[in-house]
C-alpha cells in the first residue's frame, strides 16, 4: 500500500521549522519529496506526477483502456472532473491552482487508499496512516468517546470522525481545498447519481454483457503491477468470477481456500472445481480452531479506528503464512460481491416495479423471490406492496441499541452526503447503495495489511457505477440472487458454481468462538471501557452470559462486534 506525508500551509509559507520536522518525519519513513510549492510539501513512496500541476499518490487508470498512464496532463480548471469522470483507481491525488495559492486533495471514490488528517493551527497535515501523523504531532491520541458511541449504536457505518480525537478521514469521492480563508471540503461523487432512472440499465442482456466488460478489464488494470497474488477462492459466486477472469486475462496467480474445522464452512469441493476449470494452483487449508486464538489481541496495533473483527484471526494467520511462503505480493479478494452484485434479503424488487407502475413484471419478480427466500407469493407481496406505498424513507443509518443503556441512543449520526435519500428513489435502488456503503466500515485494519496490498475489485469504481445502474429486479431474474452476475460469466464458471443456491458460512465458528472464551470475554464486556463509559448495559450483557443460549441466538454476532471495539479501545488505553 503506497505511504504518504504532506503538509499544507493555510496561509504563510511553510517555516522552516516546519520543513525540517516533516523532512525528518519522511527521512525515517524512506519517503521521496514529490510535490513542493511554497504552502505545500509532499512526501510519497509512489506517486505520479500531474505535469507541474500536482501529483496522484498510488493507481490512477483511464476509462479507456490503452490510453497513457504516465506525463499525464491534466487541464487545470477542470482536474476535478478528469480524475472522477475520466479516471478510476486507488488513489489521493494532489494539485494546484494555476495562481499557485490553492491547494486541493482528492480521494478516490472506491476509498482503497486511506487519508487522514488532523489540523495544527493555520496547517494541516495528511497521511496515509497513523505512525505517519504521530511523526508530525506525537503523543496526540485521545479516544473520541462519542466516535465509539456511534460505532457502538450504528454498526458499519463510516464517516469522517475516527476514534481518535482531531484526527478526520477524508471520505471517498470528496475533495479537500486548502487557501488563505481555511479549508473546506465538496463531495465529488455519490452512489446515488447512478441510481437515477436516466440511468437505468433495464435490458437483462445489455446489463449481463456490460458487466463483464467492466469487470474484465478492471481486474486487469488492477493486477497488471502484480507479480504473484495470492487469491482467496472460497468457492462462492464472487471470487469464482475473479478466478475465471484472472485465467482469461492469463494472469499468472495460486489460490488459496480456507475451510474450517467443521463442515458448515467447508468449502473446499467448489473452489476445486474452479480450480480445475482454470488451471489455478490451489492451496487449501483448515483454519485454527476457535480455541487456539487469542481473542484480546488487536490485528494490528494502534489504529485509528477497530480492524478486521476477532473471528478473522485464523483466516488473516493462514493468508500472511501462505503469502509468505509463496512469496505473493498482493491478495485479491471477492469481498463486496454481495453487496455490488445487490444480492438483498428483502421485498424491495418487486416494490421497485410497482412504483414504477409495472404489475406484471412485479407479480413474475414476487415468484423470483418467493423461490430465492423459500416464502410464498402472498408474503412477499404483501412486503413489497407495503414498501411500495411507503412514502418516505429515513435517512438514518439502522440502529442496534442490544445490550446499550437507553441514553447511548438518543443522538442521530455524524452527517453523511450518501445517506440523503433523493427523491424519488426506489426502495431496491436505496438498498443496493446503502449496501455497498456498509462495506467501507470493513476495509483495511487486518494484520495481512503489512505483507502485502488488499485488492478488492469488485469493489472499483467502474464496477459499483455499472452495478448501480441495473435495477435490482433484473438481479433475482430466475429466482437467483446475484443473477446478472451469474449470467455475465455463466460460459466460464463451472455449471455446479453459476447455479449454486447455497452459501458457506461460518456461524457455529463464530458461536463457538464466543462459548470457548466466555468467561474472558464477559469479563472484557461486563468490566472493560464501553460499559464504564456507559455505552454498554452490564446487566443486560451479563444476563445473557449467565442464560442458557440457544445456538441461532444472533446476539452471539453482536457479542463480538462489541468485542472488537473493546480490543481497539483497550489497545490504546491498556486494561480497565
Amino acid at each position: 500500500m503506497p505511504r504518504f506525508l504532506a503538509l499544507v500551509s493555510c496561509r504563510d509559507p511553510i517555516d522552516a521549522d516546519g520543513i525540517r520536522q516533516a523532512e525528518q518525519a519522511a527521512a525515517t519513513a524512506e519517503l521521496a519529496l514529490s510535490f513542493r510549492t511554497p504552502t505545500c510539501m509532499i512526501f510519497a513512496d509512489r506517486a505520479t506526477s500531474l505535469d507541474e500541476t500536482g501529483i496522484v499518490i498510488g493507481d490512477m487508470f483511464p476509462r479507456e483502456p490503452g490510453s497513457p498512464r504516465a506525463a499525464l496532463s491534466p487541464p487545470a480548471a477542470t482536474i476535478d472532473r478528469w480524475l472522477i469522470v475520466d479516471h478510476w483507481g486507488s488513489y489521493v491525488a494532489f494539485w494546484r491552482d494555476p495562481d499557485g495559492g490553492v491547494i486541493h486533495v482528492l480521494r478516490d471514490p472506491s476509498g482503497a487508499l486511506p487519508c487522514l488528517a488532523i489540523p495544527l493551527g493555520t496547517r494541516i497535515v495528511l497521511a496515509s496512516d497513523i505512525p505517519l501523523l504521530d511523526s508530525m504531532h506525537p503523543a496526540m491520541a485521545s479516544i473520541d468517546w462519542e466516535f465509539v458511541r456511534q460505532l457502538v449504536v450504528y454498526p458499519h457505518l463510516r464517516g469522517r470522525r475516527t476514534g481518535l480525537a482531531g484526527i478526520e478521514e477524508l471520505l471517498p469521492g470528496s475533495k479537500l481545498t486548502i487557501d488563505r480563508s481555511g479549508i473546506t471540503t465538496a463531495f465529488l461523487w455519490s452512489p446515488w447519481a447512478f441510481t437515477h432512472r436516466t440511468l437505468r440499465i433495464d435490458d437483462a442482456t445489455e446489463a449481463r454483457d456490460r458487466l463483464r466488460a467492466t469487470i474484465v478489464p478492471t481486474v486487469q488494470a488492477l493486477l497488471r503491477s502484480t507479480r504473484k497474488p495470492l487469491l482467496e477462492l472460497s468457492g462462492g459466486l464472487d471470487s469464482s468470477i475473479l478466478a475465471v477472469t484472472m485465467a482469461t486475462l492469463g494472469i499468472e496467480t495460486c489460490g488459496i481456500n480456507l475451510a474450517t474445522p467443521d463442515a458448515e464452512g467447508d468449502e473446499r469441493r467448489y473452489a476445486r472445481l474452479v480450480a480445475e476449470r482454470t488451471g489455478l494452483r490451489l492451496i487449501e487449508r483448515v483454519v485454527e480452531g476457535p480455541d487456539r486464538l487469542d481473542i484480546a489481541r488487536p490485528p494490528l496495533p494502534h489504529l485509528e479506528r477497530p480492524g478486521s473483527q476477532a473471528w478473522l484471526q485464523a483466516w488473516e494467520h493462514a493468508l500472511v503464512e501462505t503469502a509468505r511462503h509463496e512469496s505473493c505480493d498482493a491478495f485479491i479478494s471477492g469481498t463486496g460481491g454481495d453487496n455490488v452484485f445487490c444480492a438483498l434479503s428483502s421485498a424491495a424488487p418487486a416494490a421497485d416495479l410497482l412504483k414504477l407502475g409495472a404489475p406484471g413484471a412485479a407479480l413474475r419478480t414476487v415468484a423470483a423471490l418467493g423461490t430465492m427466500h423459500g416464502a410464498s407469493h402472498w408474503q412477499v407481496g404483501r412486503y413489497a406492496a407495503r414498501m411500495a406505498i411507503r412514502r418516505r424513507y429515513r435517512d438514518a443509518w439502522p440502529r442496534d441499541e442490544s445490550f446499550v443503556p437507553g441514553i447511548a441512543t438518543l443522538a442521530p449520526p455524524d452527517p453523511h452526503p450518501w445517506l440523503v435519500l433523493p427523491h424519488g428513489t426506489l426502495p431496491g435502488s436505496r438498498a443496493h447503495a446503502r449496501s455497498i456503503f456498509a462495506t467501507y466500515a470493513h476495509r483495511g485494519g487486518s494484520e495481512r495489511d503489512p505483507i502485502a496490498p488488499t485488492i478488492l475489485p469488485l469493489l472499483a469504481q467502474p464496477v459499483q457505477e455499472l452495478c448501480l445502474r441495473i435495477p435490482s429486479w433484473l438481479w433475482v431474474a430466475g429466482g437467483r440472487d446475484r443473477a446478472v452476475a451469474r449470467q455475465a460469466f455463466a460460459d466460464l464458471l463451472p455449471a455446479a458454481i453459476a447455479q449454486r443456491r447455497t452459501k458457506g458460512a461460518v456461524d457455529s465458528y463464530c458461536v463457538r468462538l464466543v462459548e470457548q472464551h466466555l468467561a474472558p470475554i464477559r469479563r472484557m464486556l461486563v468490566d472493560g471501557h464501553l460499559a464504564d463509559q456507559n455505552l454498554l448495559d452490564r446487566y443486560a450483557l451479563a444476563r445473557w452470559f449467565d442464560a442458557p443460549r440457544a445456538a441461532r441466538d444472533l446476539r452471539y454476532f453482536r457479542i463480538l462486534t462489541l468485542l472488537d471495539i473493546e480490543i481497539w479501545v483497550r489497545d490504546w488505553l491498556g486494561p480497565p
